[in-house]
């Protein structure tokens, strides 16, 4: 996958276009076009630039509460690092770990009762994505993935698994995408034979072949 488009990236982007356009940065005013003798049927029709074309995400801060702890948060820390470092927008993350999903929940759920707005970026399942949904209280990220200007183009798409990128669009809600995956989990299935030998059996639909010697996909 191409690091333009890898999933912190993307989700990092996503929350700072929110923030800016909650911000209040108006679109840009079209001047009235000017009149032209041209037949109607020869007139080119102007492109259309998005909903977020207007919107600046430069200089924003964008908080993310995220359930990484020990070894994984040390790790992460050096990606937060070099994002803040190296966009061009001189977005800056500030990235809070919570302990877990609970304190996660917790904290979004009083957000909510409180009449308040939570972190710009919060990790959670999609169960948890329907809930909040039933207060209102996420974007339909479909509004960015497909923006003209800042979406995803079909083939920066490709780059992910169907699955992957789909597995938070939610038929509850009108197909709204509540979320964008920072990760997905895979179960396997062994097999082991009298011999004590032991193979990972297929899963139906995966686009590769899996080894036993460190389950990798080739």
């Amino acid at each position: 996958m191409r690091q333009k488009y890898n999933w912190l990236f993307a989700a990092l982007m996503v929350a700072a276009l929110v923030i800016s356009a909650c911000t209040g940065v108006a679109p840009a005013v079209q001047a009235p076009a000017a009149e032209t003798s041209a037949a109607p049927e020869e007139a080119a029709a102007a492109p259309a630039e998005g909903d977020y074309a207007a919107v600046d995400p430069t200089g924003q801060t964008v908080v993310w509460w995220h359930n990484h702890t020990g070894s994984r948060d040390e790790n992460l820390k050096p990606l937060i690092e070099e994002f803040n470092k190296a966009n061009e927008w001189g977005i800056t993350i500030d990235a809070q770990s919570q302990g877990d999903y609970d304190a996660i929940r917790d904290k979004v759920n009083a957000s909510i009762a409180a009449g308040e707005q939570p972190a710009a970026l919060i990790v959670g399942y999609q169960n948890d994505q329907s809930f909040y949904q039933l207060n209102d209280t996420l974007l339909d990220l479909n509004t960015l993935v497909d923006d003209l200007k800042w979406g995803l183009t079909a083939e920066d798409k490709a780059d992910f698994y169907p699955v992957f990128l789909e597995q938070s669009v939610n038929p509850l809600f009108d197909n709204q995408r509540l979320g964008f995956p920072q990760s997905l989990d895979g179960s396997p299935v062994l097999q082991s034979d009298l011999a004590g030998r032991t193979r990972f059996l297929r899963p139906t639909g995966y686009p590769g072949r899996i080894q036993a010697d460190g389950l990798r996909r080739c």
